[in-house]
């Protein structure tokens, strides 16, 4: 009987362990097969989003994308802003073709310093693409323009239990960073006018002008804006019709609790001027709070140069270039003859002073230089023209913005002529000297001769002008 009682124990015992292995067995055939699915799915979902990118269907894109590849988080605001940023990518996928090579998952991934759970690899090959434009700065594409395949992925977006593609489509259009000044009531043409600068003596950026049309919510026209990026911050820049400059306000990095009076302070300098008042206006930019300003004078100064070459491509759009040149022969961020300029003293590498009515009322001459050599070459040259026509080297007052060391041998070369550290280019800015080599010429009374930036300072024509209107 204990025998009987013994093997009907086994035969359950064994009964249970078949039935366990044989529900393992399915679980391991079930599972890939749910993967699998899975893996379609994600896979279906990256070759629409790029189907819809090539029909330029935005919306598709939008929805398609998982949250951390948007920029914004408005349908309405990506899909006609994409509509002219991704041109470049419409045209490059209109007919092109795809296969998938593999779906891998993985339970973790770094994408953009993001970790990102339960994710889908999707390899995939271009088989077809008829189009021969060249793709600019978005990695997959270029990936599959050079390569022929790229790897994107699929992840959850845990918020709303949906699976978004996490696709790189490049740089945040610029409409989106001006909207972000915009007031409530207003809203940004997605399509700029182009404005190009056709002056060969141009040294500032931008040299294409990007204007979007700003509108009040009745579609009535108000305003124009334009993006400038400089020292590594965006700052939009709005000008009315009349040429005023209504605003200037940094975007990008955004104004901290810690900054934002002090970026409030330099910005706000430049509100109401317009090209006709800009040079002299801006001669004395200051930073607010004082202790702050050698940290924030040279973006200062970086973003007057910028929002002058606004306000020159604004001019000639509006009035045309032979317009310009007649009004500003110099460009906007220059002095033009006859203006008065109060600059200040300063002492020169061997402790003299500078200043004012110096030299029995003669006229003085300010060179800005550095330690290029072509630079330095060419003052040299200007300073012997000048030295024949009779200006006297006690005249000739060189602004360097580089270091005595690095001068070699320009002190002994300039004779008696002054030579003035101006390392942090305050003397210069103040004179709007804003390139090397360049020249202002000021007669005994502290007006304007002449003024020179780099591209005049290379000609002699220029240089006997101002050697004439100096005898």
């Amino acid at each position: 009987m204990n025998t009987l009682l013994l093997h009907q124990k086994i035969d359950k015992k064994v009964a249970m362990e078949k039935r366990f292995l044989s529900l393992c067995l399915s679980l391991l055939l079930i599972l890939p097969l749910a993967l699998t699915g899975c893996g379609n799915n994600d896979a279906d979902k990256v070759l629409k989003t790029l189907q819809a990118i090539g029909k330029n269907d935005w919306r598709t894109v939008f929805r398609n994308l998982h949250p951390a590849a948007r920029y914004t988080v408005f349908e309405e605001e990506f899909k006609p802003q994409m509509e002219y940023e991704g041109e470049q990518m419409v045209k490059y996928f209109k007919d092109a073709q795809f296969e998938i090579v593999s779906v891998t998952h993985e339970d973790e991934w770094v994408w953009k310093a993001t970790k990102f759970t339960d994710v889908s690899r999707v390899m995939l090959k271009m088989t077809s693409n008829p189009s021969n434009d060249y793709i600019n700065g978005i990695a997959f594409a270029q990936e599959l323009a050079s390569t022929g395949i790229t790897e994107l992925l699929v992840v959850e977006d845990e918020q709303n239990k949906t699976r978004g593609a996490l696709i790189d489509l490049g740089n945040i259009p610029r409409a989106f960073y001006i909207t972000m000044t915009l007031d409530e009531n207003e809203f940004a043409s997605p399509k700029p006018k182009i404005v190009n600068d056709p002056d060969p003596k141009t040294n500032f950026s931008p040299q294409v002008g990007l204007f979007y049309e700003i509108f009040e919510k009745d579609y009535k026209h108000s305003y124009q804006s334009i993006l400038v990026e400089t020292y590594s911050r965006k700052v939009a820049v709005a000008i009315t019709d009349d040429g005023m400059i209504k605003y200037v306000r940094q975007i990008d990095p955004k104004p901290t609790l810690d900054n934002f009076r002090t970026i409030d302070s330099i910005t706000d300098q430049f509100a109401n001027l317009k090209a006709d008042n800009f040079a002299t206006k801006t001669v004395d930019l200051k930073v607010v709070p004082k202790e702050v300003e050698p940290k924030y004078l040279p973006y200062v100064q970086a973003l007057r140069d910028s929002i002058a070459q606004v306000l020159k491509l604004f001019y000639i759009d509006k009035n045309g270039y032979s317009a310009y040149l007649k009004t500003f022969p110099r460009g906007p961020l220059s002095f033009h003859p006859g203006q008065q300029v109060e600059w200040e003293p300063m002492i020169n590498v061997n402790g003299k002073s500078i200043k004012p009515g110096m030299n029995n009322g003669k006229p003085v001459i300010f060179i800005r230089i550095s330690s290029c050599g072509s630079c330095r070459a060419r003052s040299l040259e200007v300073k012997n023209i000048l030295n024949r026509f009779g200006v006297r080297d006690e005249q000739i007052v060189f602004l360097s913005k580089s270091e005595r060391a690095k001068l070699d041998q320009f002190e002994k070369q300039i004779g008696t002529a002054n030579l003035v550290l101006d390392l942090d280019n305050s003397h210069a800015n103040y004179l709007l000297l804003t390139s090397t080599p360049s020249m202002i010429a000021l007669d005994n009374s502290g007006r304007v001769i002449d003024h020179l930036q780099s591209y005049d300072f290379e000609k002699n024509e220029e240089i006997n002008k101002i050697v004439s209107k100096l005898r």
